[in-house]
């Protein structure tokens, strides 16, 4: 993998030379959207897994919801009857906006971030259990350290590099932050300063704002994050934590080169890891008072290219059909599963769960390792959520 700073260099060659989209990456061409669900409330994160088919993990304001592909759902934890952060069985648990989460298919653990709350919780479906691990409870603050000593301040999106370490990112304290996720959960500070900017570099001197979203490139051991309101993508190399900008200067809507290539408050991001070098997959939704792109878009690095999977820039509705004539509204999250042909999924605004596949299917290149977890009997999801008295923005 070449080092992204200097990508400037390696430019002058691909103008010689045709690009060829990484083997596995989604393009509108190749792309058909469906609506998998309607859910009873909008979804505001996600991630996938194969376990002898397609699932994922889901959170809204006050479940974390078990998705099927074909369609089923089944309410992991939380209650429809109120937010708020409550440990211990999966059925008492109470959840405040679960932003973000990513889902650990080894051990059946869905670590999550409860931006409401200020905290990290941890959701282990066979022990029935749910724990806070980090932060306390509507405590903003920052301070790194270990549990029941250290403070969040308005985590947005966490992701799993390995089965003992996670990386997460806080929208207002535009720092991204690593936990340990064994002994006394450590939270020490991976990269930003806390002042809001746009500055690459070694981590302890780089500069974020408002960084919303974050994936990780286990091949190359590589954090990407949508640093939202610098309207780019940012990449960490873990070993050295230099940060460097892969994509995006000034807002806009431009495909192509990642040098030229512009973004409008990117969110949700997911990495293809099944190649050599990433295909990195991202949503960008409305934010406040502006339109936004309600697209996803692709950054495949084996190219350097930045293209659209699906959607219409600027373009509100839920549209199925070919990913150039598809509509969203409002691109929550997104993952990415490959088994058996490559598929995203992403929650939208209007409480549904989108599906985007390629139109060339192959057959898997793995069989699952494992069944899917059993899950408790808990209290169905048709139940509508109360509405939340404030969104995340």
């Amino acid at each position: 993998m070449r080092a992204w700073g200097c990508w400037q260099s390696s430019l002058l060659l691909l103008v010689m030379a045709p690009r060829v989209l990484g083997t596995n990456a989604l393009t509108s061409a190749s792309a058909e959207v469906t609506t998998l669900t309607t859910m009873s409330s909008q979804q505001y994160s996600i991630d996938c897994y194969y376990s002898g088919g397609s699932y994922m993990y889901t959170g809204q304001t006050t479940h974390v919801t078990r998705v099927g592909d074909p369609a089923s759902t089944v309410s992991v934890a939380g209650s429809a009857v109120g937010t708020g952060c409550v440990d211990g069985k999966l059925s008492d648990a109470l959840f405040n906006f679960p932003v973000g989460l990513d889902y650990d298919s080894t051990s059946g653990v869905v670590y999550l971030v409860d931006g409401t709350q200020t905290v990290v919780r941890k959701v282990d479906i066979a022990k029935d259990e749910v724990t806070t691990i980090a932060g306390k409870p509507a405590n903003a603050a920052y301070i790194d350290g270990k549990s029941g000593e250290n403070r969040l301040h308005a985590p947005y999106d966490i992701v799993l590099a390995d089965t003992d370490t996670a990386y997460f990112v806080e929208k207002d304290l535009n720092v991204v932050r690593e936990l340990k996720l064994s002994g006394t959960f450590d939270v020490s500070t991976f990269a930003g300063t806390g002042v809001p900017g746009h500055i690459d570099g070694p981590g302890a001197s780089a500069q974020f704002n408002a960084p919303i979203g974050i994936g990780f490139d286990t091949v190359n051991s590589m954090i990407f994050i949508a640093d939202s309101a610098n309207h780019a993508i940012r990449s960490i190399f873990v070993g050295s934590k230099q940060v460097d900008t892969i994509s995006g200067t000034t807002s806009g809507y431009i495909d192509g080169p990642i040098a030229t290539s512009k973004w409008w408050f990117p969110k949700g991001v997911a990495v293809d890891s099944s190649n050599a070098e990433p295909v990195i997959y991202v949503t960008e939704f409305e934010f406040g008072s502006n339109q936004g792109n309600h697209v996803i878009r692709a950054i495949d690095m084996s190219t350097e290219e930045v293209y659209t999977v699906a959607g219409q820039a600027a373009l509100t509705g839920t549209i199925d059909g070919p990913g150039g004539t598809a509509k969203f509204d409002k691109p929550q999250d997104v993952c990415v599963q490959t088994t058996g042909g490559t598929a995203l999924y992403v929650p939208t605004r209007d409480n549904k769960i989108r599906k985007i596949a390629s139109t060339v299917t192959s057959a898997p290149t793995s069989s699952p390792s494992s069944s899917p977890t059993s899950l408790p009997t808990l209290a169905p999801t048709s139940a509508p959520s109360p509405a939340p008295t404030s969104s995340p923005s």
